[in-house]
């Protein structure tokens, strides 16, 4: 009467999984390589980077060339048309603009490509539309890292998602003709 009464047989905790110690090894690994290339990188640069002197930097004659949509030459700016401004003296709005301007293209290229990747069909039953929602997100969520970067509710960050779309497609063709 002992065998009737039949007991399923335990699993593993994934944590003593082979897959689970397969995954830990190659994370570890990529850690690994990431610290060795971090540090090369850092010894061949270093000594660049210490041996530059900054203050030839005004003394530099090379021009920035100003081109035209066409590749026309439009002129060139030397270093004696330039004026080097302090922080001090930025407009006190350009700073935040610019860090969440760096915060958005970093959500986008990490947290926004998870989610357009896992709401791939719904981007595909919406034609798309869906992808603009995912940059409002991102745009919103640029407001809780950013100082002094303020997006008054979600219907603005869409508005702000779209003028964005449309800026990167003149972009994307602008690419396309050169």
């Amino acid at each position: 009467m002992d065998g009737m009464w039949f007991e399923p047989p335990q699993s593993k905790p994934f944590y003593r999984r082979a897959w689970f110690f397969t995954l830990l090894a190659l994370a570890v690994l990529a850690a690994l390589a990431g610290m060795v290339g971090f540090t090369y990188l850092q010894q061949v640069y270093g000594s660049k980077a210490e041996a530059l002197d900054l203050s030839r930097l005004r003394d530099m004659e090379t021009a920035s060339i100003v081109f035209d949509r066409n590749g026309q030459q439009l002129g060139k700016i030397y270093i004696q048309n330039r004026d080097t401004i302090s922080r001090a003296d930025m407009p006190p709005a350009i700073v935040p603009a610019l860090i969440a301007a760096l915060v958005i293209g970093f959500l986008n290229a990490t947290l926004g490509a998870v989610l357009k990747f896992f709401t791939f069909p719904l981007s595909i039953i919406t034609f798309g539309l869906f992808l603009l929602v995912i940059n409002a997100l991102m745009i919103e969520m640029a407001t809780w890292f950013v100082p002094g970067f303020d997006v008054r509710g979600f219907w603005p960050a869409f508005i702000a998602a779209i003028i964005l779309a449309i800026v990167q497609l003149f972009f994307k063709q602008d690419k396309k003709k050169s």
